[in-house]
C-alpha cells in the first residue's frame, strides 16, 4: 500500500513538474549566486526532493530551522536557516545528490572590510547583504545583489568580474 502511495505521489509530482514553462535564462538563486547552466523553469517549485537527496542532506546538516526545497531544471534547491547564526544558507544539489555549490548570508565579522567600504563608497546609504559561495573548493567569493545584478568580489574583498564567466 505504501508503495502504491508513493508511486502516486510522484506521478502527480512529475506531471507539475512538467506542467511548468520552462525558459533558457540566467537565474539567481535565493541568496543571489548566479546559475547560467540550465534551462530555468519560469519560478523555482517547491518539491519533495528524492529520498537520497533529503537522507544526504539531513545527515550532513542535523537540525536545521525553515528548510525549504524547490526544484530548477534537474537541480534541487534547499534553503534553511542556521539555528545557530540565525543566516540564511542555499545548497544545491544535481539530481544524483552530489553539491553543485553552497551559498550562505555572511556575518559582518567573516568577510574582509573592504567589500563594505566599496560598497559604502560606491552606494551611500544604501544597506547591503552580503553573500559567499564557493565555486570550487578553497576558492571563496563574495557578492551583493543590487538592483538584480551582483557585485562580486575576490577573498581579499577586491571588487572583481563575474568569476562564472
Amino acid at each position: 500500500m505504501k508503495q502504491i502511495i508513493y508511486c502516486a505521489g510522484l506521478i502527480l509530482i512529475t506531471g507539475l513538474l512538467n506542467a511548468q514553462s520552462v525558459t533558457p535564462t540566467s537565474t539567481i538563486t535565493p541568496g543571489g549566486g548566479i546559475d547560467k547552466t540550465l534551462a530555468a523553469p519560469t519560478d523555482r517549485t517547491s518539491v519533495a526532493p528524492p529520498e537520497h537527496i533529503t537522507t544526504r542532506f539531513n545527515n550532513e546538516y542535523p537540525g536545521k530551522n525553515s528548510v525549504s526545497w524547490k526544484v530548477e531544471g534537474n537541480n534541487y534547491w534547499v534553503t534553511y536557516t542556521d539555528p545557530k547564526t540565525n543566516m540564511v544558507n542555499v545548497i544545491v544539489y544535481d539530481k544524483e545528490g552530489k553539491i553543485i555549490r553552497k551559498e550562505s548570508e555572511a556575518d559582518k565579522n567573516t568577510y574582509p572590510s573592504d567589500i563594505g567600504d566599496f560598497y559604502s563608497k560606491q552606494y551611500p546609504k544604501e544597506k547591503y547583504k552580503v553573500w559567499q559561495t564557493e565555486k570550487e573548493p578553497g576558492k571563496t567569493y563574495y557578492f551583493i545583489t543590487r538592483k538584480g545584478k551582483l557585485i562580486w568580489f575576490d577573498q581579499t574583498g577586491k571588487n572583481i568580474s563575474d568569476p562564472t564567466k
